[in-house]
Order: structure tokens, then C-alpha cells, then sequence
């Protein structure tokens, strides 16, 4: 980079940033790499890339519901991206299986995260607990936040 373009990216960041303080938050810059200046043989030119910072958790398309072998009838929440190779509309008839459903939900438990788990019917997480491939850390956190177990630390543990 020439030596006047650095400082020059370095004085429309601070005054985009003057300008629109929340950019900080929601934004972060990204130079031209070096290998696409290589390639593409623009050795003179550079740009400026912000790119936003969004994040958004998966949110239930609906819910669908499943009559279990026992009888019992649950009503599942259709989030995309739990089960992989699946399109989203397929979720609705897929999870009226109860093994897809068992599956489903131990994948969910694996996976996702608290905002997303509230969605399930509670007891039908705390039944596929068990079965579902956990870490210990996670599994401790959920049992505590399904009500199954008292806080994973004491007052004296020194935690905030």
C-alpha cells in the first residue's frame, strides 16, 4: 500500500466513526487482500469494505405435531438448521416421526441455543436429555436451566 493510502483509510475510518458512533458496534472494514491484488494485478488501487455485524438467531418457522407411541401428542417447533440435508418445509411432516422427532430434539439440545430450547416443550427436552451426545458443561447448564438440578455454582464459588 502507498504510503499516503494508509493514512488516508485510516482518517475516513475515524471520521465515519465520528460521524455514526453506532458504525463501531455494527460494523467492521476489511482492506483488499493482498492475494487478490496479486492476482488481479490492481497493485494501485485499495478500497474500503464495511461489512455489517448482524446476528440473529434461528427463529421457529411454526410448530408441527407428533403423536408419540405412547399416545401423547407434542406440538414441535420447525427451526431451520437443526437437522442438516433437510429443507425447511419438509420439517413440518418430517417431525411427525416420532424417531425423527427424538432425533430432532437430541440434535437441538446438542446444538442450539436457550432462546431457541424454550420453544420445545420442557418435558419433552428433559426426556431426550439423556440420550442426547452432550458435552458435561452444556449438559450440567441445561439441566439447570430445564429446573433439574440447583445452580452449578454456590455463593462461595466466587462467581458474579
Amino acid at each position: 500500500m502507498r504510503e499516503g493510502q494508509g493514512l488516508l483509510l485510516q482518517q475516513t475510518l475515524q471520521e465515519l466513526v465520528a460521524a455514526c458512533p453506532r458504525l463501531r458496534q455494527s460494523c467492521f472494514w476489511a482492506g483488499t487482500s493482498a492475494i487478490a491484488l496479486e492476482e488481479l494485478r490492481h497493485r494501485d488501487s485499495f478500497d474500503l469494505d464495511l461489512h455489517t455485524i448482524h446476528v440473529r438467531f434461528a427463529r421457529p418457522l411454526g410448530s408441527t405435531p407428533c403423536v408419540l407411541s405412547d399416545g401423547r401428542r407434542i406440538a414441535l417447533p420447525v427451526v431451520p438448521g437443526v437437522l442438516k440435508h433437510s429443507h425447511p418445509g419438509e420439517l413440518f411432516s418430517l417431525l411427525q416421526n416420532e424417531s425423527v422427532a427424538r432425533k430432532y430434539t437430541q440434535l437441538a439440545l446438542q446444538k442450539a441455543v436457550w432462546q431457541v430450547l424454550k420453544e420445545f416443550p420442557s418435558d419433552w427436552l428433559v426426556e431426550n436429555l439423556e440420550q442426547a451426545q452432550i458435552r458435561d458443561g452444556r449438559r450440567r447448564a441445561l439441566r439447570y436451566l430445564l429446573g433439574l438440578d440447583p445452580p452449578p455454582f454456590g455463593p462461595d464459588d466466587g462467581a458474579v
